[in-house]
Order: structure tokens, then sequence, then C-alpha cells
């Protein structure tokens, strides 16, 4: 690519939506039920049994809508958030009577029509036409999608497809960097396993004691901040929430939201160091800070002793995740009561072999940075490319 001069797109005159897509509405009835499919955000359609390893549809999906290879929906209460996708993988489908289908019109190539819509080139403008204040309730009507007008000049069927192939070979890139960081995500448990055993069955048969009585255990109680305590990061306190854990990698190395010293309520600040464990919204979920924080209470803060070490704490934890799902009790919110996380009962082995499990962890999780930085610079390339391809420059 490098080295590539600029092309300059024909003129074909600026296309709406509804000349390169047709809808069209097509029922299952009696016919045998292929592959149900959902439509996310982020990874476009995927199969309901391999993303929650459970059926979500209905028992009869007979008003389920059909759509082939090729074929576009979008979600129209998400539309705003990038939820359109074009089926790539099944020969036949269903999906949610909720979302408009359409195919691809003759004269156009599908795939370019995918990286135009589904590659977030047009994110603002479908947000533009989704109206309403609650954000997930943002709904855009299907008339307004095919009414959009493309920012673009759509290039004859011969260099759609030259502008296919140099772009989905950088897509390739980016999900063979996936497949890479999701291996190397399974390291450490595995690594778990092998140095320490079945954690729940104690296969090795370690001294146990409970969770509270290695280490300092509490929610991240509120209280009002003293007007003596020294302030951090130019007078504002890092605030970690529950998404922050849920979203981490086991560590927790930025923040998105701070306090202000200002009258405001502060959660008690938390050292570089202490395990993080959410026990209302995404229960079970666990990180390490590395750095001073504050956290409501929704979750818990754990400051292991000297027997057991941070790293081995929370990949023991990690184990524990379904388990804790369970115990929770049955309530309109659930909540993991802290009684029930106090008497959870951990395995102690040699701090020497806890030392040596924590420092390959250190090894994996310097990898596991790199691949991250990796996958941000070809989601980069990726998003240069589209302009490119769109704007007549590739």
């Amino acid at each position: 690519m490098s080295g590539s001069r600029k092309r300059t797109l024909p003129e074909t005159g600026r296309l709406k939506l509804g000349e390169l897509l047709e809808e069209f509405d097509e029922r299952l009835g009696k016919r045998p039920e292929p592959e149900i499919l959902t439509l996310t955000e982020k990874m476009g359609f995927v199969a309901q049994r391999e993303r929650f390893n459970k059926r979500l549809a209905i028992a009869d999906t007979s008003d389920y809508k059909v759509i082939g290879l090729h074929d576009i929906a979008f979600n129209p209460y998400l539309l705003w958030a990038g939820a359109v996708a074009q089926n790539t993988r099944w020969e036949t489908g269903i999906i949610s009577p909720l979302y408009p289908t359409f195919r691809v019109r003759k004269g156009y190539s599908p795939r370019f029509v995918n990286h135009l819509l589904c590659g977030g080139f047009l994110r603002s403008r479908f947000d533009a036409i989704s109206y309403g204040s609650v954000p997930r309730k943002r709904r855009a009507a299907v008339k307004d999608f095919l009414d959009l007008e493309l920012p673009i000049s759509v290039p004859p069927v011969a260099e759609q497809e030259r502008i296919v192939k140099l772009l989905d070979e950088a897509d390739e890139l980016r999900k063979l960097r996936v497949q890479a960081d999701r291996r190397t995500a399974a390291l450490i448990p595995a690594l778990f396993h092998e140095m320490f055993g079945d954690p729940i069955t104690n296969t090795k048969h370690w001294p146990r004691s409970s969770f509270a009585e290695v280490g300092k255990l509490d929610r991240g109680r509120s209280k009002n901040r003293p007007r003596d305590e020294p302030s951090l990061y130019g007078g504002k306190y890092p605030f970690i929430q529950t998404g922050d854990v849920a979203n981490s990698n086991g560590q927790i190395t930025a923040h998105t939201q701070t306090y202000s010293e200002k009258g405001l309520a502060q959660s008690r600040m938390w050292p570089a160091g202490t395990l993080v464990i959410t026990i209302a919204a995404n229960i079970g979920k666990t990180a390490i800070l590395t750095f001073p924080a504050c956290f409501p209470d929704s979750m818990v803060g754990f400051i292991p002793d000297e027997r057991v070490l941070v790293d081995y704490v929370r990949e023991w934890l990690v184990t524990m995740e379904s388990r804790l799902e369970e115990a929770t009790p049955q309530m309109a919110q659930k909540n993991i009561n802290l009684k029930i996380l106090s008497e959870l009962t951990i395995p102690v082995p040699p701090l020497p072999l806890q030392k040596e499990f924590a420092a390959r962890v250190t090894e994996i999780r310097a990898v596991q940075g790199e691949q991250a930085a990796s996958c941000h610079r070809l989601d980069d390339l990726f998003q240069s490319m589209l302009h490119r391809a769109f704007s007549g420059e590739l």
C-alpha cells in the first residue's frame, strides 16, 4: 500500500442508502429452524448458542425474520451505537423480528456495502437520525435510514472490489490479533491450574483459611473528605466503577471518572495493589488497582496479608466466579452478601510458589500490554484505510 497513488473516484453523484439497499421481510413460518443469530454492537451477527451458551429466543420462532448470506440488518434502538451488521458467515439464519432487514441491490459489491455501513464510517450520521433522550431507547426509523445521503461517490463495481480486497486484508490482520489475544488471556488460568491444582476441590491439599482471615476485606463505603486530607491528581480523586473492573484484563491502569474535592461525598481511598471485587452489577468480577483510587459500596476492596499474594488471590476468585453467582441471594437486584464472601475458604499454598506464579503473571501481562497496543494500532490503521477508501485516496 505504500507508494500507492491517489485515485480519484468517478463522480457518479451522491446516492442515498435506499439506492444501495432494498428492505425485505421474510418470516420463518413452519420451516425448520436454522441458526438463531443475535445482532451485537461490536461483533456483528453472532450465534446465540456460541455467544451465550444457551438459547435466548422464544420457543416459537415462526415469526422470526430469515436472512441469507450478505443480508443486512440493524437494531433500531442501537443504530447510533453501531448495531448494524451483515451476515457474512451463515447461508441462512433467523433474527429477532425487531430488526429491519435489507438486501444489497444489484450493481453493488455486498462487501463494499458492508465496510461502508459496519466499519464506523457512517456512525455520526446514524447518530443524527436516532431520536430520544434516553441513550438505550433512542430509535432510528427505516425511512430515515434509507434516506441517508452518502458522503461519498460510489465507484464502479470493479473499483469497489479492489477496495474490498485491501480492506479485507487489513481486517484479517485485526482478527488474527484478536485470536492471539484470546490465546494469551488463557495462559494465566492454565498456569494457575498447573501450579495450584483445582481450587474448588483442592486437589493438592493446601491448608485453607477463610477469605476474611488472609487480608482486609471491606466495602468501598462513602465518607466526606476531611479538609486536611492531601489532594490527589490535582484535586481530583480517581473513581472506579463496576464497568472499569468488568472490562479490565485483571489490572486497572486508567480511570474515566473522578471525584472533585469540592463538597462531594468521597469513597474511602484504597491503595495501589488493592484487589477490587464487584458485588452488585457484574457480580464477581475482579481487578487489581495499579494506583490509589475510590470506588462505591457496590464493590469490595481486599488487601492481602503476608500469607497470600494479590495475583494468586485474584486468579483464585476468577475460578470461583460462577460459584459466587450461584451463592448470590435471589433478590430484585442481585448482590453478594459480604458475609458470604468473607466465609469462602481459600487454599493457601506456600508463599515461594505464589511468588513464582506472580512473576510469571507479570511476564504474561507485559505481553498482553504489547498486544493491546498492537490492537489499537491495527484499529487505527483500519479506520484510516476506511476513510481513505471512501474518500477516493486508496
